[in-house]
C-alpha cells in the first residue's frame, strides 16, 4: 500500500492537471469567442454613421432591428434622411445593454480565473499534505532504506516539484498575457465608448441645432403668419375706413345731389318767375309809367307838405322851450327869494336864541356869586368848567343849527332839480324818441357777452350785471351762458330794453324774474332746470324767439298764447305730457314748433288750426297715438312724425309748400287710397315710411310727379303698384326688408333719373333682365336674396349693372 501510494497520487495529480489544462482551454476559447464578437460589434458600431437612413446594413446579431416608424419615414425629408432623436437614443441604449454585456463576459471571466487561482491553491495544499503524508510515511517506514527512500523521494519532489513550477510559469505567463490583453480590450472599448460618446454627442448637438433650427423656422413661421396677419388686420381696418369715407361721401354727394337738384328747381322756378315777372312788365310798363308819375307828384305833395309840417313844428318846439326857459328861470329866482327868506328868518332865530343863552348865563353867574359870598369859597374852577360846558353848548347849537338848515335848504334844491329835470324831459321828448331809431340801428348787432368773465357762485352775478348796466343799451345781445344762478338776480329788472338775452345752462328754476322784459325779442333759456312756464310770461309781449329745451317743463298753459308776436318756440327734450289748446292755437305768427322728445300721446284737436304761418313741425321722439288735423298749416314744408306709436295717417289738407314727410319708426299698417293727390302735395319729393307694418303701397301714390325719394324699407310689402316705375322724378326707391317675391320688367321707366335702388334682403328669386337700362345708378343692393337660379340674360344685366356701377369710381356701390 505504502509503495502504490506515490503512483495513485501521481495519477491524481495528472488527471487535476488534464481536467485544470481542458477547463482552462475551454474558458480560453469561450473568452476568445466572446472577444471576437464583441470586436466585431464594436466595429460595426464605430463604422455606424447617424446621418444615413435607418434602413443601413447595421443589424447587430443580439437585437432585433429597430421597427421604423411610418409617419416619421412619411415625414422624412428625401434627400438627406435624418434619424430622430427617439430612435439615437435607442441606438444609444443598444450600445449600453452591449457595454452591459461585455462587462458581465469579463465579470465571468475574473470569477473563473478567480476559480482556477482557488484550485491551484488548494492543489499546492494537497501537494503540502501529501508531501508531509510520504514524509511522515517514510519516517514510519523504518524498513525501507534511508537511501532509497530519500532517493525515490528526492527524485518524485523534484520532478513534481519541477512540474510544478512550470505549470505555475506557465498560468502566471497566461495570466500575464490575458491581463495585457485585458488591459488592451479595456483600453479599446474605452477609446471606441469615448469615440461613440463623441458621435453621440456630436449627433445630440446636430438634433439640437436641427431643433434649433426647426424652432428658429417655426418661430419664423409664426412670426410671418403674425406679421400677415397683422397686414390683414391693417388692410381690414383700411378697407373698412375706406368703405366709411365712401359711405360719408355717397351721403355727401347724395346730399350734394340733392342740393344741386334743389337749386336746379329753384332755377327752373326762378326762371319762370322770371319770364313771368317779365310778362307782367311788359304788360304793365305802361300803368306802371302812370303810376310812377302819379306817384311822383303825390310824393312831392307829400315833402312839401311834410317841410311845412316840419317847420311849424319847429317853431312851435322853439317857442315851447323859450317858455320852459322863462319858467325855470321864473322858478329859478322864487326859489332863490324862498332860500333868502329861509336864511334870514334862521339867523334870526339863531340871535334870539344867543340872547336868552346870554340871559341864562348871567343869572347863573349871578347866582353862584350869590352863593359865594355866602359861603366864602372859591369857584375858579366851577366857573372855568361853566364857560367850558357854555363853549360847548353853543358849538353844538350852531352844528345843530347848520346841519340842519343845511338839510332843509339840500332837500329843498334837490327837489328843485327833479322838478326842473321833469320839465326839461317834457321840453326834450320828440327829440329822444327821435334819437333812439337811431340808437337802435347802431346797436342792433351790439353783443355784450359775459360768459368768459369769473364768477364764483349765484351771488356775483348780480354786482356784475351791476357793473355792466352802462354797457347796456336798447338791441344789445346779452350772453350769460354757463353762469349757475338757480334765480336769476333782480339786476335784470334795470336792463328792460334788452333786445335778446342767453342764459343757457345756468341751473335756473324759475324764469320769473324774466318776465319783466317786455321789449325782449330772443331768450334763450335752454339746458336749465325750469319746470313751469310761469302766468307772467304774458308781459313779454315782443318775444319773437323761445328756446326752451332742454327743461323740466310739464306742461304748456293758455298764457303761452299772448305770446302773439312769436316766431320760433323749441320745447326739445322736456317733459311735456298736456297742451292746452288755446295755448298753442293763438300762436297766429309762429313758423317753426319743435315739441320733439317729450312725453305727449297726442295733440288735442283744433290746438293747431291757427298756425297757417307755421312750415316746420317736429312732434318725433314721443309715445304719440293720434295726431290732431294739419288741415289749416298752408304753409307747411317738413313736417317730421318719426319715432311714436301712430296707428294711422294723420289728416293732411292741400299742401302746396309741403316738401318732405317723415312717418317712420311707427305702427302705421295702411295708407288710404285718397291719401296722395296732386293738388294736395304738389311740392312733395322726400316720403319715407319705412319701419312700419305695410302691406302695400296705394296707387295714388304714382301719381305725384315731384315725389323723388320714397323709403318704405323694413315693412312687410308683398307687392308694390305698377305705375311706380313710371315715376318721371324717382331718384332713390328703397324696399328692402320686405317679403316682395318680383320684379316686374318694365323698370326702364326709371332709367332716366333713378341712381339708387335697394331690393335687398327680400324674397326674389329673379331680377328684370333689363336692368341695364338704368345707366345713371349709382347704388344698387340686391343681397339677402335667393338669386341662385338666374338666367344667362339677367346674369349678362347684373354685370352690367356693376360695370356702370364700378365706372362712377368711388361714388359707387354695388352689392349683389
Amino acid at each position: 500500500t505504502f509503495c502504490t501510494f506515490p503512483v495513485a497520487m501521481s495519477q491524481n495529480l495528472a488527471n487535476l492537471e488534464r481536467s485544470v489544462r481542458n477547463d482552462t482551454a475551454t474558458l480560453l476559447h469561450r473568452l476568445q469567442s466572446i472577444q471576437d464578437s464583441m470586436c466585431v460589434r464594436l466595429d460595426q458600431l464605430n463604422t455606424f454613421d447617424p446621418m444615413k437612413t435607418v434602413t443601413s446594413t447595421y443589424k447587430p446579431t443580439a437585437i432585433p432591428p429597430m421597427p421604423e416608424n411610418p409617419v416619421r419615414v412619411a415625414r422624412r425629408p428625401q434627400r438627406k434622411p435624418v434619424l430622430e432623436e427617439t430612435e439615437i437614443h435607442e441606438l444609444i441604449e443598444q450600445q449600453q445593454q452591449s457595454s452591459r454585456e461585455l462587462a458581465q463576459m469579463l465579470q465571468d471571466v475574473t470569477e473563473r480565473r478567480t476559480k482556477l487561482e482557488t484550485e491551484a491553491h488548494q492543489t499546492e495544499v494537497l501537494k503540502n499534505s501529501v508531501t508531509e503524508r510520504l514524509e511522515k510515511e517514510l519516517r514510519t517506514h523504518e524498513n525501507e532504506t534511508r537511501e532509497r527512500r530519500l532517493q525515490r523521494q528526492a527524485t518524485m519532489t523534484e520532478a513534481m516539484q519541477e512540474k510544478l513550477w512550470q505549470r505555475k510559469a506557465e498560468w502566471k505567463e497566461a495570466e500575464d498575457q490575458e491581463n495585457v490583453d485585458i488591459r488592451e480590450r479595456e483600453n479599446e472599448r474605452r477609446q471606441q465608448d469615448a469615440e461613440r460618446r463623441r458621435k453621440a454627442e456630436a449627433q445630440r448637438q446636430e438634433i439640437r441645432a436641427l431643433e434649433a433650427k426647426k424652432k428658429r423656422e417655426e418661430a419664423e413661421r409664426r412670426e410671418k403668419e403674425a406679421e400677415e396677419e397683422r397686414q390683414k388686420r391693417i388692410a381690414d381696418e383700411e378697407a373698412k375706413r375706406l368703405a366709411e369715407e365712401k359711405r360719408l361721401k355717397e351721403q355727401q354727394d347724395a346730399i350734394r345731389e340733392e342740393e344741386e337738384r334743389e337749386e336746379a328747381r329753384k332755377r327752373k322756378e326762378a326762371e319762370l318767375r322770371r319770364k313771368e315777372e317779365e310778362l307782367d312788365k311788359q304788360r304793365n310798363a305802361k300803368l306802371e309809367e302812370d303810376k310812377q308819375k302819379k306817384y311822383e307828384a303825390e310824393l312831392e305833395q307829400a315833402r312839401q307838405q311834410e317841410k311845412l309840417d316840419k317847420e311849424k313844428a319847429h317853431k312851435e318846439k322853439q317857442e315851447k322851450e323859450k317858455r320852459d326857459a322863462e319858467e325855470r328861470e321864473r322858478k329859478k329866482k322864487q326859489q332863490e327869494e324862498d332860500d333868502r327868506k329861509r336864511k334870514e328868518e334862521e339867523e334870526k332865530k339863531k340871535a334870539e336864541q344867543k340872547q336868552k343863552d346870554a340871559e341864562k348865563k348871567r343869572l347863573e353867574d349871578a347866582e353862584k356869586k350869590k352863593q359865594e359870598d355866602m359861603f366864602d369859597m372859591p369857584v375858579v374852577e366851577d366857573s372855568e368848567a361853566a364857560a367850558v360846558d357854555e363853549s360847548d353848548d353853543d358849538e353844538k347849537t350852531a352844528v345843530r343849527v347848520d346841519s340842519g338848515g343845511g338839510g332843509g335848504g339840500l332837500r329843498r334844491e334837490s327837489h328843485s332839480i327833479v322838478s326842473v329835470m321833469s320839465c326839461g324831459s317834457d321840453q326834450d321828448s320828440d327829440t329822444e324818441s327821435d334819437s333812439s331809431a337811431s340808437i337802435d340801428e347802431e346797436n342792433d348787432d351790439t353783443v355784450l357777452d359775459i360768459s368768459a368773465e369769473e364768477i364764483n357762485g349765484p351771488r356775483d352775478v348780480g354786482p356784475l350785471l351791476s357793473s355792466q348796466t352802462n354797457r347796456i343799451k336798447e338791441k344789445m345781445r346779452l350772453k350769460l351762458d354757463g353762469h349757475p344762478m338757480p334765480v336769476p338776480p333782480t339786476n335784470f329788472t334795470a336792463f328792460r330794453h334788452l333786445f335778446a338775452l342767453y342764459v343757457a345752462d345756468c341751473k335756473i328754476t324759475s324764469m320769473e324774474p324774466l318776465c319783466c322784459m317786455g321789449n325782449l325779442r330772443i331768450l334763450d333759456i335752454s339746458q336749465n332746470a325750469i319746470k313751469t312756464i310761469p302766468q307772467e310770461i304774458r308781459k313779454m309781449g315782443a318775444l319773437r324767439k323761445l328756446l326752451m329745451y332742454g327743461n323740466q317743463v310739464g306742461e304748456l298753459p293758455e298764457v303761452l298764447g299772448e305770446l302773439s308776436q312769436l316766431r320760433e318756440l323749441n320745447l326739445y327734450n322736456n317733459k311735456i305730457l298736456k297742451v292746452q289748446p288755446k295755448g298753442l292755437n293763438r300762436l297766429a305768427k309762429i313758423q317753426i314748433l319743435n315739441l320733439a322728445s317729450n312725453k305727449l300721446k297726442q295733440l288735442p284737436p283744433g290746438s293747431l288750426d291757427n298756425l297757417t304761418k307755421l312750415y316746420d313741425l317736429g312732434v318725433f321722439w314721443n309715445g304719440m297715438i293720434r295726431l290732431c288735423s294739419l288741415k289749416h298749416l298752408q304753409s307747411l314744408k317738413i313736417i317730421q312724425m318719426h319715432s311714436n306709436t301712430l296707428l294711422q295717417m294723420p289728416d293732411f289738407g292741400n299742401h302746396v309748400h309741403l316738401d318732405e314727410i317723415k312717418m317712420n319708426k311707427n305702427a302705421i299698417s295702411e295708407i288710404p287710397d285718397d291719401f296722395f293727390t296732386p293738388a294736395k302735395f304738389p311740392a312733395l319729393t322726400n316720403f319715407a315710411i319705412d319701419n312700419n307694418t305695410l302691406t302695400k303701397l296705394p296707387d295714388s301714390m304714382c301719381s305725384v310727379p315731384t315725389l323723388a325719394r320714397i323709403y318704405v324699407s323694413d315693412n312687410k310689402l308683398t307687392s308694390l303698384p305698377a305705375a311706380i316705375w313710371k315715376m318721371p322724378n324717382l331718384e332713390l326707391l328703397n324696399l328692402e326688408d320686405n317679403q316682395l317675391a318680383d320684379i316686374p320688367e318694365d323698370i326702364e321707366g326709371l332709367a332716366d333719373k333713378l341712381h339708387t335702388f335697394y331690393i335687398a334682403r327680400n324674397k326674389l328669386k329673379t331680377l328684370p333682365g333689363n336692368l341695364q337700362k338704368c345707366v345713371n345708378l349709382i347704388r344698387f343692393s340686391s343681397k339677402g336674396n335667393d338669386l341662385n337660379t338666374l338666367d344667362a340674360n339677367t346674369r349678362d344685366s347684373l354685370g352690367a349693372v356693376k360695370f356702370i356701377i364700378s365706372q362712377r369710381g368711388k361714388e359707387g356701390k354695388c352689392l349683389i
